[in-house]
């Protein structure tokens, strides 16, 4: 074998070694294009993804809003509550010194009822004396 066969040879083995290099390498873009593919996919299914959770957010911070809101009206409700609640207070205070009244009232109630009682006895004592007789011969009822 001479130099210019050995040249070929290797020419051959050359060409032949980028023929093989040529389809790893075409091989190899074939498979960051499928990975290349893939993260499209995985990246637009993160897209979705985050759109569905900015909706949620959405619609939770729609939520947080509705119980704010409804947090103001139980606040309300409970200072409607304390002032009904301090009206009856004050009522059952009122009532009480009523009660207090009534008691103050009865007892004058009785005290009259013994005053009446003792006019009563003291007019029938006035109407025996005043029909005793005189010594000038009368009664002092005319």
């Amino acid at each position: 074998m001479n130099n210019e066969e050995k040249i070929l040879e290797i020419l051959i083995q050359m060409q032949t070694d980028i023929s093989g290099l040529q389809q790893g390498q075409n091989q190899t873009n074939d498979r960051l294009d499928t990975m290349d593919t893939r993260f499209d996919a995985m990246d637009a299914r993160f897209d979705a993804m985050d759109t569905r959770f900015d909706a949620m957010d959405t619609r939770f911070d729609a939520m947080d809003t509705r119980f704010d809101a409804m947090d103001a009206r139980f606040d309300a409700m409970d200072t409607r509550f304390d002032a009904m609640d301090a009206r009856l207070d004050v009522m059952q205070s009122d009532i009480s010194a009523i009660k207090g009244d009534i008691v103050e009232i009865k007892e004058q109630l009785v005290n009259i009822d013994v005053s009446i009682g003792a006019i009563a006895d003291w007019a029938d004592d006035v109407s025996v004396i005043t029909k005793v007789p005189f010594a000038s011969g009368g009664t002092s009822m005319k």
